[in-house]
């Protein structure tokens, strides 16, 4: 456990060879810092996660970063909140260029960082890029609304495993859902729009989709 905290588990350190690698690293840390002048409704957050180690910490991040704020919709006991997020799913995402191929990939475990064909990280898997607008409304009888604005940019360098995007995209979507509780159970429901375009045949396509979720607590 003490050489898996600090790394010590690579082909070159402490006996590891080629033969006996154990396996795969991940960590890293997430923050949300409330009001840090003026005592004000916002918020800032973020996540850093390490696909590498480099003296014994962290290197090549992936990231996440946002800010939020909140507040009382007039007098009728509902209350809003906005976010504004930005992710980016390429290692060393800071870096001149980053490392593509790299994220939630590995070389003994060949499926990488996914269950049963999805990513178990962020679900735009490796390479992507995001940023994200979306506002919550709830009311006090239970009842909520969230609007969510997204760009997206998948499997940035077209190419390598990608199982939410087999080459090249960007889209464009918009969602529109509601929450009810009726009871014991909730309603959820939403519709939605999206926008994409392939970067390899330049193609364009428009898209709607609506859902419908009932869930029923004991």
């Amino acid at each position: 456990f003490w050489n898996l905290m600090v790394g010590h588990d690579n082909v070159g350190s402490q006996g590891i060879t080629a033969g006996n690698e154990p396996g795969n690293q991940l960590a890293g840390f997430d923050f949300r810092w409330r009001s840090p002048l003026f005592d004000g409704p916002y918020a800032f957050y973020g996540q850093g996660i390490g696909e590498d180690t480099a003296g014994g910490l962290p290197s090549r991040y992936i990231g996440l970063f946002g800010v939020e704020t909140w507040g009382d919709w007039g007098k009728t006991g509902a209350s809003w909140r906005v976010h504004l997020e930005y992710a980016d799913t390429a290692a060393n995402f800071l870096g001149h260029p980053p490392f593509f191929d790299t994220a939630y990939n590995h070389h003994i475990y060949r499926s990488g960082y996914r269950f049963r064909g999805r990513s178990i990280g962020h679900a735009m898997d490796n390479d992507g890029r995001m940023l994200s607008l979306g506002a919550l409304l709830a009311e006090s009888s239970g009842r909520s609304w969230n609007l969510l604005l997204r760009r997206v940019e998948m499997n940035r360098d077209d190419g390598g495993l990608n199982t939410a995007a087999p080459r090249a995209e960007t889209r464009h979507d918009l969602d529109l859902s509601n929450t009810v509780t009726l009871g014991a159970s909730l309603l959820h429901w939403g519709v939605g729009v999206e926008r994409r375009h392939f970067k390899a045949s330049g193609r364009r396509e428009t898209g709607a989709h609506v859902y419908l979720e009932w869930s029923i607590h004991g």
